[in-house]
């Protein structure tokens, strides 16, 4: 079996090695022009990561600080949203596990170092599916012929009839830049601001940051971003950057040979640190699937399974995000008003079993104790969890803080 790998951002590199691990025997190839850049930011991950990297990779949280310049991730702590308080936390409940802030640019490197794939350096033109195989077509002429194909290259040019705007996020784009280490290192900070809300990373050797706003606001994020750093004594090692990007995903991720991974498969902003925890689960959708093929096991509906799961996933992904701005924020400005109504407009178009599911979720949030969702820190979480099940990833525990944090209960 020939698995082909495309792409060489975070994405890219973690499928190669997850596919390595799994499938030994394969032919495996990964191609991608290293002349192009990949994003490269500063990372927020949730607890699903650093379990994949043990697992799949043997790397624990020592490894990951020695070599991505990582740091210990307890959650996020949010500053001056909704209308309930100034500050409130998300921290990972015990039973989760644990989670960490990582280089992507460290995290790609050294998998590319570590990786046993043969490496096809070249940019990739196009990939045509005609199942049960394709065909990966490269810019020097070649053609790689594949029986498995995982599509990892980045976000497309443009949004087209094959995908669905995540349309209760209003975010489009984001200044990024690093400054020196600073405090606390031990959770991720969401700053509400004026046009938008700024993310604090802290890593082993810099700190990331990036000022996450619609486009049409570019300019006065920037100035309002200049503003935070020097409210804050900040003083910027890199030139700001800066970055438009997609909410959305496909209506269709996987035709049965070529499987979309990634930001090519979807992109919710980064409010949650969602986006490495959901290529872990591609990654072990497509593990069954190949499993299931190799067994014999396959099932004529596998692939609409495998469609429905991601696409219902992404979209509980997108509704509890956007839910976060439902009550704005101290600042009472047309950002934070347009947010409040697209996510009021998008819960009102759900289908009835996701609403219906939204709305258990947030009573039984609402049923857990109001003090939650302002602990100074993960030790101090003490509550039980209803139920292990999830809705997009976020236990009913994580309802609860945000649902007190904002206060909308």
């Amino acid at each position: 079996m020939r698995i082909v790998v495309a792409g060489g951002g975070s994405a890219g590199h973690m499928a190669a090695s997850h596919m390595r691990h799994h499938f030994p025997e394969a032919d495996l190839v990964h191609a991608y022009d290293p002349r192009l850049p990949a994003i490269g930011v500063g990372e927020g991950t949730t607890p699903v990561f650093t379990e994949w990297a043990e697992k799949v990779l043997g790397w624990d949280m020592a490894y990951l600080t020695e070599h991505c310049d990582a740091t210990p991730k307890q959650g996020i702590i949010f500053e001056g949203w909704g209308k309930a308080a100034d500050t409130y936390s998300h921290y990972f409940h015990a039973t989760e596990g644990t989670a960490c802030h990582l280089s992507a640019e460290r995290l790609i490197r050294h998998l590319s170092a570590k990786s046993s794939a043969r490496i096809v350096p070249e940019g990739i033109l196009e990939i045509r599916s005609v199942p049960p195989t394709a065909s990966v077509l490269l810019a020097n002429g070649q053609t790689l012929h594949a029986d498995f194909v995982l599509d990892a290259r980045g976000f497309p040019q443009e949004l087209a009839e094959r995908d669905v705007p995540l349309a209760c996020v209003t975010t489009g784009a984001a200044w990024l830049l690093r400054g020196p280490v600073r405090a606390p290192m031990d959770r991720t900070r969401a700053v509400a601001r004026p046009y938008g809300w700024i993310f604090v990373i802290p890593l082993q050797h810099d700190t990331a940051y990036g000022y996450v706003h619609t486009p049409s606001d570019r300019s006065l994020a920037k100035t309002d971003f200049r503003a935070f750093l020097a409210g804050e004594d900040v003083k910027p090692q890199t030139t700001p950057r800066w970055l438009p990007f997609p909410n959305f995903r496909r209506r269709t991720f996987f035709d049965g040979v070529v499987l979309s991974l990634g930001n090519r498969a979807s992109f919710v902003e980064p409010l949650e640190a969602t986006a490495l925890g959901l290529i872990v689960l591609q990654l072990r959708l497509a593990t069954f699937w190949l499993l299931d093929q190799k067994l014999g096991l396959g099932q004529a509906n596998g692939v609409a399974a495998m469609n429905e799961t991601l696409a219902s996933t992404i979209d509980e992904v997108a509704s509890f995000v956007g839910w976060h701005y439902e009550m704005g924020s101290n600042y009472h400005t047309p950002f934070w008003a347009r947010s409040a109504t697209a996510y009021a407009d998008w819960m009102q178009q759900r289908p009835e079993t996701h609403s219906a599911r939204f709305s258990a979720y947030k009573a039984r949030g609402k049923a857990m104790p109001r003090h939650l969702a302002f602990v100074g820190s993960a030790a101090e979480l003490n509550a039980p969890i209803a139920s292990r099940d999830t809705f997009g990833g976020f236990l009913d525990l994580s309802f609860a803080k945000v649902g007190y944090g904002i206060g909308a209960f």
